[in-house]
Parts: C-alpha cells; structure tokens; sequence
C-alpha cells in the first residue's frame, strides 16, 4: 500500500452508518485496544473482554475471534478485510458490513480506539480462521455480574459489621 494514502475501512464496507461516516476526518484508518478501561483475553472460540471500571463484561465470536489480534495491534482495517475476503475466498460477499458493524459496535463501547497512523506488520488471521469459513462477528454485551466483578471484599467494608462484610 503506497504511503501517504491509507483506505479505510468505510471505502471497503461502501456502507455509511454510524461513527460520523459523513465525517471522514473521524473515520479510523486503524483502532487500538483501550487498556486504560479494558482487560481482554482470546480462547479457542471467544474473546472476553472485561471493562475494569463498571464490571461490564463483552464475548465476541464468529470471526472477532481471528480477526482481534490485527485489530487490537493497530493493523489497517482495510488489510484486515481483504485478508479475510481473500482466505475466505468470498470477496464482497458481506463480509466488509459484517466487520464494519463490529467495529462500529466496539468503538461505540470504547473497547478500541481510532488511530491516525496504523501499525506496519504481517497479518495474523491468515493462520487464525479455522476452515477457510467466514462466521459474521458476534458482538454480546452482559451487565448482569457488574456487582461481583466489582467487589472488594479487602477495601469494600460495612462499617457496622467490620471486616470482611461488605
């Protein structure tokens, strides 16, 4: 890709939505993993993503779970994309709006965010999608367990009862 002239990822998708589209001085050319707020760990087929702060915790599956790691390292969208189009051999077939849309969907939450400049570096999911097949991105978000992430039970003390009640 030639310097100076990066496509991003609303030319690949063709879509417009969300994210201030109509503004493309805001459209990320590349996204980084927001560690300030977030916490995330990738298994076989699920990543995790914990919001440290408020206990609310996020599964992505499908194709989230090849495509994260270029993702969170700061890897062109529109690379990332095309790799998946090409191994999946099923160029526009949907595949650019599906990862538009989760891209949309963890920027909103601020799991990742926009980027000027993308990381240089080879691709990782031409080893991680399983099967040549192409699973849309999932995207869940759960609230119910924001109380028990958030205990502490060492610094969180009832002070009519004392330790270790909180």
């Amino acid at each position: 890709m030639a310097r100076g002239r990066h496509l991003d990822y609303k030319e690949v998708a063709g879509r417009q939505s969300g994210l201030g589209m109509d503004n493309p001085n805001i459209v990320p050319v590349a996204v980084r993993f927001n560690q300030e707020l977030f916490a995330y760990e990738t298994f076989d087929n699920e990543v995790v993503v914990l919001q440290t702060v408020d206990g609310t915790y996020y599964a992505f599956g499908g194709s989230a779970v090849s495509l994260w790691e270029d993702l969170v390292a700061g890897r062109p969208i529109a690379r990332i994309i095309s790799a998946l189009e090409s191994k999946t051999q099923h160029p526009g077939n949907g595949i650019a709006g599906a990862v538009a849309s989760f891209i949309e969907q963890i920027l909103r939450e601020q799991i990742v965010l926009p980027v000027l400049e993308p990381a240089d570096g080879a691709l990782r999911i031409a080893e991680a999608l399983p099967n040549d097949q192409f699973a849309p991105p999932t995207f869940e978000k759960h609230v119910d367990m924001q109380d028990l992430l958030t205990l502490d039970p060492i610094h969180d003390v009832d002070l009519a009862k004392g330790w270790p009640h909180t």
